[in-house]
């Protein structure tokens, strides 16, 4: 983010504390809108949405010629990536066993652990293209992937239970 903000859009270092205050502002209304729909019949569906949402709004963002588009597509990254997550998490432990709990949290927090290992790759790309191509790249990946791992459930019609993975 301090590429973007101090070289893509030459906003400075208060330019750099906007874009992280819309991703925190966005975060934050996106775990209200996961607890406010918490008993949503329609979870996965919303999980789904979202996890697309999150790579358009990383694309967005990086492709935003104009830093206050760029703010609000930040907010829109906080927004979608923390509700994706919490969404993630929050149906992979209600359909899971209580006793496996602890184990799938662990696992499923090796995710902060291992995000530094992207920064190589994503560095080299982001020199050989540029930033914003990279980003854009990333995001589009993001949405495809999503897509891509749930096409199976979305042409067999996923379940509608809060808290329970398609049968089959």
């Amino acid at each position: 983010m301090p590429l973007f903000a101090l070289r893509v859009h030459d906003a400075g270092a208060v330019g750099l504390g906007l874009l992280n205050a819309m991703a925190g502002v966005g975060a934050l209304v996106g775990s209200l809108a996961v607890a406010f729909f918490s008993g949503s019949p329609r979870l996965r569906e919303a999980q789904l949405v979202l996890g697309i949402a999150f790579g358009v709004a990383l694309v967005l963002f990086a492709l935003a010629p104009w830093f206050p588009l760029a703010a609000i597509a930040m907010f829109a990254v906080g927004a979608t990536c923390n509700a994706y997550l919490a969404l993630n998490n929050t149906l992979m432990l209600t359909s899971a066993e209580r006793a496996m709990h602890g184990r799938l949290s662990a696992t499923y927090n090796m995710i902060w652990g291992t995000m530094p290992l992207m920064s190589l790759p994503i560095s080299m790309a982001a020199d050989a293209t540029g930033a914003p191509f990279a980003l854009a790249a990333i995001g589009l990946l993001m949405a495809g992937a999503v897509f891509g791992l749930n096409a199976r459930d979305l042409a067999r019609g996923a379940s509608r239970r809060p808290g329970r993975a398609p049968e089959g």
